[in-house]
This record gives C-alpha cells, sequence and structure tokens, in this order.
C-alpha cells in the first residue's frame, strides 16, 4: 500500500503570518495586528484556490507501506469486481 503526504509549499504563507497566529493565541494582539492578520486570511482565501496543486503542494512524499491482517472472500470479491 502506499501513504501519500502533502504540505502547503512554506513559501506561499505570507512573512508574518506565523507570528500573527502565535501572538492571537496568546491573547496578545493589538487591533492593527488583528486587522493585518485578518487582511493576510482575506487574501490567501482569494488566491490560493485559483492556484495548481503543483503550485500549492509540489510533489507529495509517497510511502510504501505493509499493512498486516488478512483479507475476507468477501473483500476479495469485491476489489475483484472493481
Amino acid at each position: 500500500m502506499q501513504t501519500v503526504t502533502i504540505a502547503l509549499d512554506p513559501q506561499l504563507w505570507p512573512e508574518d503570518w506565523f507570528e500573527l497566529r502565535t501572538l492571537r493565541r496568546a491573547g496578545e494582539m493589538t487591533p492593527e495586528m488583528e486587522a493585518r492578520r485578518q487582511s493576510l486570511q482575506d487574501e490567501m482565501v482569494k488566491t490560493l484556490p485559483a492556484k495548481s496543486f503543483e503550485t500549492l503542494f509540489g510533489t507529495p512524499d509517497i510511502n510504501m507501506v505493509m499493512t498486516w491482517g488478512g483479507i475476507t472472500s468477501e473483500e476479495a470479491r469485491s476489489a475483484a469486481q472493481q
């Protein structure tokens, strides 16, 4: 079996996004900082969905995994029919 790991390209985040997020979680934001954070969030909501999967996530990491357990006859029949 395979798993796929994807993550948003770090370069797509605004420069001060994580700093503002940390301050917000700590309850230390000024009204100006909150306005800036909201503006950045609005911009990301508008622009990121228009970007391609490759631009957003790059090449995903594909990993092979081994699973344990058996397959029942009904599961095998269903898989064969698909």
